[in-house]
């Protein structure tokens, strides 16, 4: 019999599936099998994103307080901490050719507005993204066309 879970945040690339369960990020293969836990972190791990090429992971953690950007390895090992904000950094996606990692926060806003910005992952400061007050963001085939979903 199948083990019964809370899965979240299900993201697909190639035949692999990522998703977050007991506060951790697990991947399986898409035919079935089991899954494997990449990290057991202390503080909850919430929307990972696969990389465009697959290789790497994007995810939100409050490893250390309010929830912030971590990359890691897509096979595993350790996740490398991208933002330094305090506060909530939801990570949303990857620009088309997977030199940065999107999310959204409401970092420097009044109202808990929420914006996007990217950051690169060789490190820096982020930036806004320019689409504006938006928390999901996707891209058009000809990955040129963006199409974002604000909370309002």
């Amino acid at each position: 019999m199948p083990q019964m879970g809370y899965y979240r945040y299900p993201h697909i690339s190639g035949d692999k599936i990522l998703f977050c369960s007991e506060d951790d990020l697990w991947s399986v293969e898409a035919s079935g099998g089991n899954a494997r836990r990449l990290t057991a972190n202390q503080g909850a791990v919430s929307n990972p994103f696969f990389s465009p090429d697959g290789s790497l992971i994007a995810f939100s953690s409050r490893e250390e307080g309010s929830d912030e950007v971590y990359v890691m390895d897509a096979a595993g090992g350790p996740a490398r901490r991208m933002t330094y904000l305090g506060e909530s950094c939801m990570v949303i996606g990857w620009v088309p050719d997977g030199s940065e990692i999107l999310f959204c926060s409401s970092y420097g806003h009044p109202f808990r507005e929420q914006h996007v910005y990217s950051i690169s992952l060789a490190g820096g400061l982020p930036k806004p993204y320019p689409v504006g007050h938006a928390v999901a963001i996707s891209f058009g085939p000809e990955k040129r066309t963006v199409i974002c979903r604000n909370n309002n």
